[in-house]
């Protein structure tokens, strides 16, 4: 794992000079990583990759500064102007538990010591956060229990949800806003958006034919993609398909 680049990343920025000076350096350490595997072991006895978990927006500051769309927010304002308005409608007690990372947890206790319905106290605040200017889309656990999203766009909130764990409302940002902790320089990720969705993947090695493509591909796909080129069955759980650019 090549994880200086997202420390300076998440510092800095991408268009930052540390950063730039980073890649020049992670550049020359994957040239010398490749040069050493082709003389201990051999190219056409190698099949490596080479990918991303993740990309990166840019600092809103800067795209402020090219009259882009974006923004910093403040997430406790959010919760504390929610937990007034469920206050207002439902009475007094904490409704909410937590407010974090773009995931709202409400008091279910309370909720059914009330005998409130759960979905409509979703909706509800799922709706009441749309007011807010850096809020794109809000999702309820149950739409994404009840549903399934065939749109990119859903689709990949509805990957990162797990039933169990995530919160009852979860909200999508607009594009190119930040959380007001960022404010101070660096940037982050964690968005459906493309700027943090698409990364490099290269295959290198005796098996893999050279090419290219600039058709969207998964990295569910790495897997059984590997796989394929090694004869072996896919993982456990695994849902991708394998790379016919690879493969073939």
């Amino acid at each position: 794992s090549f994880s200086s680049t997202d420390y300076i990343g998440h510092q800095y920025g991408p268009h930052a000079p540390e950063i730039k000076d980073t890649y020049i350096r992670l550049d020359q350490d994957i040239s010398d990583i490749l040069k050493t595997v082709e003389k201990n072991i051999g190219y056409e006895n190698v099949v490596l990759f080479i990918t991303a978990d993740h990309g990166v927006v840019s600092e809103p500051n800067e795209l402020l500064e090219r009259n882009i769309p974006s923004g910093y927010f403040d997430g406790s304002i959010m919760k504390t102007e929610l937990s007034t308005h469920l206050k207002s409608v439902y009475g007094e007690g904490d409704w909410i538990k937590n407010y974090s990372n773009n995931h709202l947890f409400l008091n279910h206790d309370l909720i059914v010591e009330k005998n409130i319905n759960l979905e409509e106290i979703q909706r509800k605040c799922a709706q009441f956060f749309l007011k807010y200017e850096w809020v794109k889309n809000t999702y309820t656990s149950t739409q994404l229990n009840e549903n399934e999203y065939q749109n990119s766009f859903h689709s990949l909130v509805q990957r990162g949800y797990n039933q169990k764990r995530s919160g009852d409302v979860i909200v999508s940002l607009q594009t190119g806003w930040l959380k007001s902790h960022w404010k101070g320089g660096g940037t982050t990720h964690g968005s459906s958006y493309s700027y943090d969705t698409h990364v490099p993947l290269i295959f290198w090695g005796g098996a893999i034919p050279q090419g290219q493509t600039d058709r969207k591909v998964n990295i569910r796909d790495i897997a059984p993609t590997i796989s394929t080129i090694l004869g072996t069955s896919y993982p456990n759980g695994c849902t991708g398909n394998p790379l016919p650019e690879v493969t073939e």
